[in-house]
């Protein structure tokens, strides 16, 4: 015999209460879009970067003739590396919160808007004014009856 299943607790929220709930989450979903296309935008500084590595290498004798007093090869690759994880984590940091942005619209995947919130507390001082509001919002009980609702 299976148990039934469990449902949330239903809570008597106003609707003052409510209206101010959908009116903080639509804010803080803007927010997050913003901040993503932001950090997008700011991670072209490490294509700068990495354009700087190439041509270093350049410089150096892996591309063309060598240049007299060019670094070395590990640190030329160094900088190379570096600025290719660089890249990387900035797009996935963008990734995740664009996706963070559409889940607190469509008041879905309660957890991965925490993480997201979580690892924006990171990024000074932007991310971490953005983390700490929707934390603070997405742990009231009535916004999360909102995401277990759906």
């Amino acid at each position: 015999m299976e148990a039934p299943p469990i449902k949330p607790p239903v809570l008597n929220v106003d609707p003052y209460q409510a209206l101010q709930d959908a009116d903080q989450l639509r804010m803080i979903a803007l927010l997050s879009q913003i901040y993503g296309w932001i950090t997008f935008a700011f991670s072209g500084f490490f294509l700068l970067y990495i354009l700087f590595a190439f041509a270093m290498m350049g410089q150096s004798g892996v591309l063309g003739p060598a240049s007299p007093g060019a670094p070395p090869f590990f640190f030329r690759t160094l900088i190379l590396v570096f600025g290719l994880v660089a890249l990387v984590l900035a797009w996935l940091n963008a990734a995740l919160s664009l996706y963070a942005c559409k889940c607190l619209r469509e008041r879905r995947n309660w957890n991965w808007v925490m993480a997201a919130s979580c690892l924006h507390c990171l990024n000074m001082p932007l991310g971490t004014a953005l983390g700490v509001f929707t934390i603070i919002v997405i742990n009231r009980p009535s916004v999360r009856q909102l995401f277990t609702s759906s």
